[in-house]
């Protein structure tokens, strides 16, 4: 708590928006994550780091390149001169040694195992019940209805794509061929699958990319380059960053995030409150920023004094601007996983389909209910900084994940589905 203090001075942060007390008297997430880089990046010489940290730091060009900076850094300091902390910097040490840890143990999961345990690591079972008594307090309704969905999705593509399906040993190279060009670049495949695009765990990742690919198989007569040039046209170069919106958000939150829990029955209250707020917008004709700055829930956590203009830009309750789709979508916590359970995203729906100008209605998203209000979107140019071959191909992979998403949704629609919510 101390060192923590010495990294919020502000009096007014409370350090209980940093470290909430744990479920069960766990350590939170804040509190695993000092004591992870007290034990493998303490604050010693880097010369003296443990033996995993320093095989973690020379296992790769890259991890090299920070371990000498993390030694002429300590040079630095030892010798009295001022050294900034660079929260980038700090973050891929982190993930060099996240990485190794995780490239060096034996891990199994999923199918084979028995069914009482969740996975094998190092050869010592990870029991279902240990686990699960260990979280269970901290699992939400938003939690089990995201489980279900996957389920579902999962169960009617494996039936729908039966005729296409990939044999093991095509899945296994396929998912090489994919992952493998991620080896030499900064983030490795497990880090986009379970950091970018939210994927609950890299085994949950590769089934879906079985799917995915069965899917593509599927649809192989669609897939025409002027097919893809036209979608490309019409939706790629938006999500590449060429078309920007701003956009005012109302959020409605079923969970708290200075508490970093859900809320008790925190689904009814924030459905109550969005008819309220649809009450004051379209009945009393209140004073929209006037009702944003009373009712949105956007949150931005205090930040270290060190890292103060090297974090992402601030939600300021919901007033977004100059914000890309895929930007949007990190900022309201959406993501490629959430897309292909629910078929569609809020970010997608204000970009495609809202009008400048108008005030959409209360949408489901991750934390709660989403009113937007977009005021203005820019015309994407004709022109973007890729070449044709790379525009089709990322053309072809949004159009198959999209279709993909939707697909599912359609069998939803046409099955016997029930007890998702």
């Amino acid at each position: 708590k101390e060192k923590l203090r010495e990294e919020y001075p502000d009096e007014d942060v409370q350090l209980s928006e940093i470290l909430p007390a744990g479920e069960n008297g766990l350590p939170n997430r804040v509190m695993l994550t000092k004591v992870f880089l007290k034990t493998f990046l303490p604050e010693v010489n880097p010369e003296n780091y443990p033996e995993t940290t320093l095989a973690a730091l020379n296992a790769t060009d890259q991890s090299k390149v920070l371990f000498e900076a993390l030694k002429n850094e300590w040079e630095a300091k030892e010798s009295g001169q001022p050294v900034e902390q660079n929260a980038m910097f700090r973050q891929m040490i982190f993930q060099s040694l996240q990485e190794y840890l995780i490239e060096t143990s034996d891990l199994e999961e999923g199918p084979g195992l028995p069914d009482d345990v969740l996975v094998r690591l190092n050869g010592e079972d990870i029991k279902v019940d240990d686990i699960w008594n260990i979280i269970k307090d901290q699992v939400s309704i938003s939690d089990v209805r995201m489980a279900k969905q996957w389920i579902v999705n999962m169960t009617l593509l494996r039936r729908a794509l039966a005729d296409v399906w990939l044999s093991d040993e095509e899945a296994e190279a396929a998912y090489r061929a994919y992952s493998d060009p991620y080896k030499d670049s900064m983030f490795s495949v497990e880090r986009v699958a379970t950091m970018v695009k939210r994927y609950p765990t890299v085994q949950a990742y590769k089934e879906f990319r079985r799917v995915y690919d069965a899917y593509q198989r599927k649809i192989a007569s669609e897939l025409t380059p002027d097919r893809l040039k036209a979608f490309a046209d019409e939706r790629t170069k938006m999500l590449i960053g060429q078309t920007q919106v701003d956009v005012d958000i109302i959020l409605l939150s079923a969970y708290d995030f200075k508490r970093q829990s859900w809320k008790e029955n925190g689904w009814k209250q924030a459905t109550q409150r969005a008819k309220d707020v649809v009450r004051q917008l379209v009945k009393d004709k209140a004073d929209w920023d006037d009702v944003l700055e009373a009712n949105s829930d956007f949150y931005d956590p205090p930040i270290p004094a060190n890292f103060l203009g090297q974090l992402p830009p601030q939600k300021a309750k919901g007033r977004f601007r100059g914000m890309t789709r895929n930007g949007l979508m990190q900022q309201i916590d959406e993501s490629e996983y959430w897309q292909f359970l629910n078929g569609k995203t809020i970010s997608d729906y204000i970009f495609f389909e809202q009008e400048p100008g108008t005030t959409a209605n209360p949408i489901r998203g991750p934390y709660g209910w989403y009113i937007p209000r977009l005021l203005r979107k820019n015309v994407a140019p004709d022109m973007v900084n890729l070449s044709e071959e790379q525009l089709i191909q990322m053309a072809e992979q949004d159009y198959t994940l999209l279709h993909l998403s939707q697909y599912a949704q359609e069998l939803i629609a046409q099955n016997e589905v029930y007890g998702i919510e």
